[in-house]
């Protein structure tokens, strides 16, 4: 009679050993891939049972951490407005703002160090907010500035105020500060004329699309101007604001927009130093 009995037959397959040269190029291609996290207007130093933005970026520090090794997050990118009124405990002198608490010391120890400790890159740059001490000393300016060795104008000026660069990942990352102003554009063009094979991100806080509410705070005539400096350039991927609380991707006259300053981060996917593509991620 036929034996019908179900049987399990084990083989040992041989494990091959793949070449040093092979195994260094697929390492390489696993880890080209990786991601930038736009968020902005923080706004530390606000209550977050008052303030609406507060609140809806309590969650943004945790969010990074969680998926920082699923997405390869490498970097974050915080486009201004990173606290209320740009104190660090000192009193201020208009009366219509609540001065007194300690906000550069709340983003330093409930944003900067957290990321910073996981070997995250964290670029960030001046908002309007940053500057409204109402005295004499710009405490949370001055240690932006003082972070990448950008120029600090605490008195007249004060927009020319956090203008560096920064190069990861063979991308290289402009800070224009609160915006590209005369002066922070003279600085822009002389970057790229001498970066024109790079790939490059820009980033400054004030919104650029001219449809968008608060938009207007810079000059039509400022933002023709910027275009002119940049329209030459293929190799700019995409540039990042804040100043309006809402977070999009969108394009101007041709150039990829992206704002994280609303309730959702975004995440720029990279592959290498190629940009694939600008995601919403939203936090529950």
């Amino acid at each position: 009679m036929e034996n019908t009995q179900n049987t399990t037959i084990e083989t040992t397959v041989p494990i091959l050993k793949l070449p040093p040269s092979i195994l260094r190029r697929r390492n390489a291609l696993s880890n080209s891939k990786w991601s930038i996290i736009v968020s902005s207007d923080l706004h530390f130093g606000e209550d977050p049972q008052k303030s609406v933005i507060r609140r809806v970026k309590l969650n943004h520090l945790d969010q990074i951490l969680r998926i920082k090794d699923t997405h390869k997050v490498q970097m974050v990118i915080s486009a201004g407005d990173l606290t209320s009124h740009g104190t660090a405990g000192e009193s201020g002198c208009l009366c219509w703002k609540p001065y007194g608490g300690d906000e550069l010391t709340e983003l330093r120890e409930q944003w900067v160090d957290p990321i910073e400790r996981t070997g995250i890159k964290l670029l960030m740059c001046p908002g309007n907010h940053d500057m409204y001490t109402g005295t004499l000393k710009h405490p949370v300016l001055k240690y932006l500035c003082r972070r990448r060795n950008a120029p600090f104008h605490p008195f007249l000026k004060t927009y020319r105020s956090g203008r560096y660069t920064y190069k990861h990942n063979g991308v290289l990352f402009i800070s224009l500060g609160m915006y590209p102003g005369p002066s922070n554009l003279k600085f822009l063009k002389s970057v790229l004329s001498e970066n024109k094979d790079v790939p490059v991100i820009i980033f400054y806080h004030y919104n650029t699309i001219s449809t968008e509410k608060y938009s207007d705070w810079w000059k039509e005539s400022e933002k023709d101007a910027f275009y002119e400096a940049i329209a030459g350039y293929n190799n700019i991927i995409a540039i990042i604001n804040g100043h309006i609380h809402t977070s999009s991707v969108k394009k101007w006259r041709g150039f990829t927009m992206i704002n994280g300053g609303g309730a959702d981060m975004v995440r720029i996917e990279m592959d290498g130093d190629k940009f694939v593509k600008a995601v919403l991620h939203s936090v529950p």
